[in-house]
C-alpha cells in the first residue's frame, strides 16, 4: 500500500512538472519589441453646435436655458451650477469636455435658438 501511494505521488508530481514544461512560452524576440499602447480616440469639437432639440433638452437642465441665454445678468451660483451640469451631461453622452466659453459661445446660442424656436 505504501509503494502504491509513493507511485501515485510521483505520477502526480510528474504530471504537474510536465504541464509547466509544456506551457506555451512567450517568444523572446517579441518580448523585446516595444509594446504598442492604443489610446482611446479623443473626441473634439463642440457637440452643442450640431445638437438636436432632443439633445439640448437632455443636456440642459430645465431652467438653465433661460438662465444662460435670456437673462442679461445671471447670478454667479446659478450660472456655475448650470455650466457644471451641462458639461457633465455632454461629457457623459459624447466624451467631449466643454468649457464655459463653449457653452456661452455666440454660435451655440444662435444654433440653440434656431433648433428650439426661441426668439
Amino acid at each position: 500500500m505504501r509503494k502504491l501511494l509513493i507511485i501515485i505521488g510521483v505520477l502526480i508530481g510528474a504530471y504537474f512538472f510536465l504541464q509547466t514544461l509544456l506551457k506555451p512560452m512567450a517568444d523572446p524576440r517579441t518580448a523585446m519589441l516595444p509594446q504598442t499602447v492604443i489610446q482611446p480616440e479623443q473626441k473634439t469639437g463642440n457637440p452643442l453646435l450640431t445638437a438636436t432639440k432632443e439633445q439640448f433638452s437632455q443636456w440642459f437642465p430645465t431652467h438653465c436655458e433661460a438662465d444662460l441665454y435670456f437673462q442679461p445678468t445671471q447670478r454667479e451660483h446659478t450660472r456655475d451650477v448650470c455650466i457644471f451640469n451641462i458639461t457633465k451631461r455632454v461629457e457623459a453622452n459624447t466624451g467631449v469636455h466643454l468649457t464655459i466659453d463653449d457653452i456661452v459661445n455666440a454660435d451655440v446660442v444662435s444654433h440653440w435658438k434656431q433648433v428650439t424656436g426661441a426668439k
